[in-house]
């Protein structure tokens, strides 16, 4: 559970700084479909996202399809079997339905960062590089570090796409296995409550230190 929410939370917050980085520069062609891109994901609801993406990497689906026209054997990304297949399309889904509010905020900020600042960094000789690591990071930080812990927090506590994608039952997450202590006519509560603290602890590591 540590490494998809490390993972997905990493994905979510470069990802978006990245696009947004791409809208802020002039030479970027193709601005209107980068725009565009959050509305699409904000459009579509995340339970249709995770079902469409759900129908591409099965048996039937238009991915498994090429492969057997050309002439391979299909691959069932989503068996039980599946080691990492699973996780890696679940973090698909995540990214395509949180890195938008990433690069909204990182645009955002950006946008109302003085040019002056770049052109001068520009003109001492310093790249893209240096540019990004000692004027961008800086200037997004304490906005982008709050969607960090946002995001972590919502992966961590992630359900539908993880009890979707992964099937086997030693890579589900904590979400899942809190839910499977509780029964249609009996509930474990001691388990549940003991294991919703050790569930907590990450998150508040996480806000402490980010502070």
């Amino acid at each position: 559970n540590v490494v998809w929410a490390v993972l997905s939370t990493l994905i979510n917050y470069f990802g978006g700084l990245l696009l947004a980085l791409l809208l802020n520069k002039k030479c970027v062609r193709g601005k209107v479909f980068w725009r565009a891109f959050p509305i699409l994901a904000y459009a579509i609801p995340g339970f249709i996202t995770l079902l469409g993406f759900k129908f591409m990497f099965s048996y039937g689906g238009p991915i498994n399809f090429y492969i057997t026209e050309a002439g391979k054997t299909a691959v069932g990304f989503l068996d039980l079997d599946a080691k990492w297949t699973a996780r890696m399309i679940g973090l698909g889904v995540n990214a395509w339905i949180s890195v938008p509010s990433s690069m909204l905020l990182a645009a955002g900020i950006l946008s109302n960062a003085n040019q002056d600042q770049y052109e001068a960094a520009r003109i001492d000789g310093a790249g893209y590089l240096r540019i990004y690591s000692r004027i961008v990071l800086p200037l997004s930080k304490p906005a982008l570090g709050t969607f960090a812990i946002l995001a972590y927090s919502n992966v961590w506590d992630e359900f539908l796409i993880a009890l979707t994608m992964i099937k086997t039952p030693e890579k589900r997450t904590l979400p899942i296995a809190l839910r499977l202590f509780q029964g249609q006519n009996l509930n474990n509560w001691g388990l549940i409550f003991a294991a919703s603290l050790i569930a907590v602890v990450p998150i508040l590591l996480i806000y402490i230190v980010m502070q």
